[in-house]
């Protein structure tokens, strides 16, 4: 092997470890360096919280905004973690209320294009909910506790 691809392989390996060393000991994420979080955790709680968001209709009824196509561009998941990181910040109160009052008009421009169902949402709740875990997942349309984070409405 040449010197050059030797110093050129050993750049590419050295800059592949440093890249992923950096994503875990600041605990970021940037794949494909990231260390996984998803697998990276053991728990032994049967216990799951979660972040949800839950429209608000013109009299007061709640339904939860679950399906893809309720919160697009994001998922589920994806959602939940930027809420997630958005809340755990200190004083984060008016940031957490921008970022559901853009979640809002977004649902409600999609229902306006016909891209979403039901009637239109007078506002929006972020609860982060909890289930006890059930084998047969019976409760998964009941969660267990919901403590209010934030809301906003029109």
């Amino acid at each position: 092997m040449s010197t050059r691809r030797y110093v050129l392989a050993n750049a590419v390996i050295l800059f592949i470890v440093a890249a992923s060393l950096y994503d875990v000991l600041r605990d970021e994420e940037h794949w494909p360096f990231s260390q996984y979080p998803m697998f990276n955790r053991v728990t032994s709680s049967r216990d799951l919280k979660w972040l949800r968001l839950y429209g608000v209709t013109q009299d007061g009824q709640e339904s939860a905004l679950i399906r893809y196509s309720d919160v697009f561009p994001f998922d589920q998941s994806r959602l939940s973690k930027a809420l997630g990181s958005i809340a755990a910040r200190p004083g984060a109160v008016a940031e957490l209320r921008a970022a559901l009052a853009n979640c809002l008009e977004r649902h409600e421009r999609q229902r306006r294009m016909g891209l979403q169902p039901g009637p239109p949402l007078a506002g929006l709740r972020l609860y982060e909910v909890r289930w006890a875990l059930d084998p047969r997942a019976a409760n998964v349309d009941r969660p267990d506790s919901r403590r209010l984070l934030a809301e906003v409405s029109r």
